[in-house]
């Protein structure tokens, strides 16, 4: 009796291990192809013997030479497997070009066969998702999937001598080479450190320094690199690099660099469970077959590339193609996304060039190969690589844990040398439809009285009273206008209705949707970034305009929009999401394309298989992206400087013989020397600078509801009729705990001192996070490492006295100013509302009720209401319920230097003045007032407006 699906999950497992043997193979075959190339007249007479030699092995394991070295079908073709739910790849069963055009005709007999659940096609990922059925004989049922697709294949006619156009998935999520190459680097990084310490202890004879450079010179020259990545691919070439390091390593008897890859190898283990399990819990919604699905459509490739990633463009099937892709897009993704070069990438090429001159100015100044092969290992940029790779690592293992899919985690290792942030108005997409526009056009019925009812419409909510001089929404409904576009036309997220009431048309109205409350978040954390920032719009997004540097009307092609910005100003972080509404080849190339691209997911439309990085449905998440933007670029800042320094201390060891000097295999040097020393501390602080974007806390929400166009009554209703849409952080239950047992009785009389200590110790942290830091403490080492001890402490103290003083006068100063605004904490008269009674009943005790609570305003939130009379400051953003005689000084915000008067009545939602809403720190003048506050703190009209104009960043600790 079989046990369903255990030999799927078998030849998955195997599936993987065929996979990493295949490329260590293949890298074999291809590094005798490189080998050929950098030694041609060699290779003339042993060409052929070697191409014959790894096309048998290549055959042997199921390298087929005549598709180029694509690999062969494994049998059963399982890309992954979970559960009940399998992954076919398609490639092997539909063995004949462009066979995306025919994919679709193998989903109906696939879900006729007995024991499939559930069958289709996810052509963006080149599977067949099969569902198997509780009781179905997995082996049996796989086999007969396997067997049917390979009929119709074989009933497909095509030509032979059709062009073979090289293809690839636009993804490949839960490949299980993710885990098993940094697992098999690792296994290799763990027998060269336990060769290293065998051949120490049995006083084996040790391989030359020379063994060390020759693997140096291979791992960290990037045209050595990019030869091999040509011939071998990138896993290859990866398994091959660390082989040869591993080797070399071990041969020496060095363990200091395989136990540093061994943890950064460990980093990277621990982020690929973290994306596998994410993918493992994500898929049944995102391979759905109820989705819109994206078929693949060739195109071809602009880049010129041999090998490119992408070989065709998603169409989204069954919703409007607003775009049509005519042009070609730059399919050649490997190089194009990595082309462009960040901090690391112009050290790495700067340090390749000065190690070979140092090793051949060595040479030329009569020393051995010993000394060139030290000044290679001098010039190694190690750090500068572990840094940056220790970031990303903890970073996509934070975003995994909090449920963002990342499906290329290389995006994570470009987000240093991100220039420009493209935000798609798609995003920005609320959970919530609104009236953008509208026209009244009965008696009755003007524009204020036609949007109050259509919102309450949309909104589900019961039309509030007319005015005397307004008619009764009795019986009212929105009838939908098709409108008449082209379909090469990009969405602009724009609808028609009219307003029918008893059988009339009263009025007219445009509705879009709301935008998300996060989306004033996302643009303050993109402006911090440093990078220019670019909004393209939809319908509802003109408010946005002034927290962006540049706008794109709604309708232009955001695949023009990404393809420029990157040619003119660099590589390209793009937001967008698709909608069942509004999704577009446009949308999807772009993605394609773009550095980083980011895609928000929408279950009811297609799934955004060209994004790097698929978050939920919370634009929160991508908030998060955007903060990781300066902090990954200042950590791998930190790495090059680090490998900077690194490098100058070994120098100066191998200039004053010190470096000979240390060949006892038990010296610190020679288990951590100056390069590894600076790459375990690169490794230190990227995983610390990862961390602490990952306890950034979650962004406040920022509604932009148009409050003064809506009636009081709803307002009140939205705002303190139900749950509260600001939800208050909770603290962490360790931090709680921890913060209990300070207040025990043996720790208390410790709370005071420690907390200060604690303060201090931020503050000169803070201090030392200056630029002369670096270079002061590679100057102090210097000095050590030449005798000059006295020199090293002086500069060390120097520095240490500076930040602790520089860190002591910070809290000093901090302290005041806490002291200052404690003295002017503003106290605010909160109206007490009864806390069970109906929406119109709270309403009028809102506005008629004489008992106040006299509160700090730093405690009011949204639904609060407040008493307010002149000469009071107002303390939020609030919409009048009550307004007796009231007029406000607005100045402050508008430079106007008269009063306003003020309403209650709703307004026009285009109307600038605003007259029914009050601003924080605008003054009463005259008058009373009772109003629902609507926004507090950050959420503010002024604060958004004081954060449009810049952020201050704090001044430089004392030089």
């Amino acid at each position: 009796m079989k046990i369903p699906g255990v030999s799927s999950v078998v030849a998955g497992v195997a599936g993987g291990a065929a996979q990493v043997v295949r490329a260590g193979v293949s890298t074999a075959a291809g590094a005798a192809g490189a080998l050929q190339t950098l030694a041609s007249p060699v290779t003339d007479l042993a060409g052929p013997v070697i191409q014959s030699v790894a096309q048998t092995t290549g055959r042997a394991i199921g390298l087929d030479g005549s598709s180029g070295g694509s690999p062969a079908a494994i049998l059963p073709p399982v890309r992954w497997h979970s559960g009940h739910r399998v992954h076919l790849d398609l490639d092997p069963l539909l063995p004949f070009p462009r066979w995306g055009e025919y994919a679709a005709v193998v989903e109906e007999p696939v879900r006729r066969i007995p024991g499939v659940a559930k069958a289709h096609v996810e052509g963006a990922l080149g599977r067949l998702v099969v569902e198997l059925a509780d009781d179905a004989d997995g082996d049996a049922v796989l086999d007969e999937v396997r067997a049917t697709v390979s009929s119709i294949a074989a009933d497909i006619t095509w030509s032979k001598s059709e062009p073979q156009l090289p293809s690839a998935p636009f993804a490949d999520p839960g490949n299980p080479l993710a885990i098993l190459v940094p697992l098999t680097a690792a296994a290799m990084d763990l027998v060269a450190v336990s060769a290293a310490v065998t051949g120490w202890v049995t006083r084996l004879p040790a391989a030359p320094k020379t063994t060390r450079a020759a693997a140096a010179l291979i791992n960290h020259q990037p045209r050595m690199v990019s030869i091999l990545e040509a011939r071998l691919g990138r896993v290859g070439t990866d398994i091959a690099l660390a082989a040869t390091t591993a080797a070399a390593y071990g041969l020496t008897q060095t363990v200091g660099t395989p136990l540093l890859d061994l943890v950064q190898r460990s980093l990277q283990v621990s982020e690929a469970s973290a994306h596998r399990r994410v993918w493992q819990d994500r898929e049944p919604q995102l391979a759905s077959p109820d989705r819109p699905q994206a078929p693949v459509v060739p195109v071809i490739s602009s880049a010129k590339s041999e090998l490119p990633r992408h070989s065709w463009a998603a169409a989204a099937a069954g919703e409007a193609s607003h775009v049509v892709v005519g042009g070609t897009i730059d399919a050649a993704m490997d190089k194009a996304k990595g082309s462009m070069a960040g901090p690391v990438e112009s050290y790495v090429d700067s340090a390749a060039n000065g190690s070979l001159i140092a090793a051949v100015s060595a040479l030329v100044a009569g020393g051995g190969t010993e000394d060139a092969a030290a000044a290679i290992e001098a010039g190694v940029p190690r750090a500068a690589h572990m840094g940056r790779q220790a970031f990303a690592a903890i970073l996509g293992r934070g975003l995994a844990h909090s449920g963002q899919l990342v499906l290329d985690p290389g995006a994570l290792r470009r987000l240093d040398r991100v220039k420009v942030v493209v935000i798609d108005g798609a995003a920005l997409r609320g959970d919530h439809r609104a009236v953008l526009r509208v026209r009244g056009d009965a008696p009755g019925w003007d524009d204020d009285r036609v949007y109050e009812v259509a919102d309450a419409l949309l909104h589900g909510e019961e039309a509030p009273e007319p005015d005397p001089d307004e008619l009764p929404a009795t019986g009212a409904r929105l009838r939908w206008v098709r409108t008449q576009g082209s379909s090469a036309t990009p969405a602009q997220g724009l609808e028609s209705a009219d307003l029918i009431v008893d059988g009339e048309c009263v009025g007219s109205v445009d509705v879009g949707w709301e935008v998300d409350p996060y989306a004033i978040p996302l643009f303050q954390t993109a402006n911090r970034t440093g990078a220019r920032v670019v909004l393209r719009h939809v319908a509802g997004t003109e408010d946005l305009t002034a927290s962006v540097g540049t706008t794109h009307p709604p309708g232009t092609p955001l695949l023009n929009v990404v393809r420029d910005l990157r040619a003119d100003r660099g590589p390209v972080l793009l937001i967008t999401a698709l909608h069942r509404d509004f999704a577009s080849t446009d949308t999807l190339a772009a993605l394609a394309i773009a550095d980083v691209g980011v895609a928000l997911d929408d279950p009811r439309a297609a799934t955004a298989w060209t994004a790097d990085i698929i978050t939920g449905t919370d634009l929160a998440d991508a908030v998060r992206i955007l903060s990781a933007i300066p902090v990954a670029r200042s950590a791998s800042e930190s790495a090059v400087h680090l490998a900077q320094g690194g490098t100058t201390l070994a120098g100066l060891l191998l200039v004053t013989g010190e470096e000979e000097a240390s060949t006892s295999p038990v010296s610190f040097r020679r288990w951590l020397n100056p390069v590894n020393a600076a790459a375990a501390t690169a490794l230190v602080t990227g995983t610390f600078s990862a961390a602490r974007v990952l306890r950034l806390p979650d962004p406040t929400p920022q509604p932009l509801t148009a409050w003064h166009a809506l009636d009081p009554e709803i307002v009140y209703s939205r705002l303190a009729g139900g749950a509260r849409p600001m939800a208050v952080e909770t603290e962490p239950s360790w931090r709680r705990r921890l913060d209990d047992l300070s207040y025990s009785p043996a720790l208390q009389p410790l709370r005071k001192p420690l907390h200060n200590a604690v303060r201090l110790a931020s503050a000169t942290r803070t201090e030392l996070a200056d630029p002369l830091t670096p270079i002061l403490a590679v100057g102090a080492a210097a000095s050590a490492i030449v005798g000059s001890n006295i020199d090293a402490l002086l500069v060390a103290g120097v520095m240490t006295v500076n930040a602790i003083t520089g860190g002591a006068q910070r809290l000093r100063a901090e302290s005041a100013a806490a002291e200052l605004f404690a003295e002017q904490d503003q106290l605010v008269r909160r109206v007490v509302v009864p806390a069970v009674a109906t929406t119109r009943r709270r309403l009028e005790a809102a506005r008629h009720a004489t008992r106040t609570a006299t509160v700090s305003a730093k405690s009011l939130r949204p639904g609060d209401v407040i008493d307010l009379a002149a000469p009071e400051v107002v303390p939020a953003d609030a919409r009048l319920l009550i307004a007796e005689d009231l007029e406000v000084d607005e100045s402050l915000l508008t430079g106007e230097s008269l009063p306003v008067d003020k309403q209650v009545d709703p307004v026009a939602v285009n109307d600038p003045d605003r007259a029914s809403m009050l601003f924080e720190g605008s003054t009463i003048v005259a008058g009373h007032a009772r109003a629902i506050v609507v926004a507090t703190g950050v959420g503010t009209a002024a604060h958004r407006a004081i954060s449009a104009v810049a952020d201050v960043e704090t001044a430089a600790g004392i030089q």
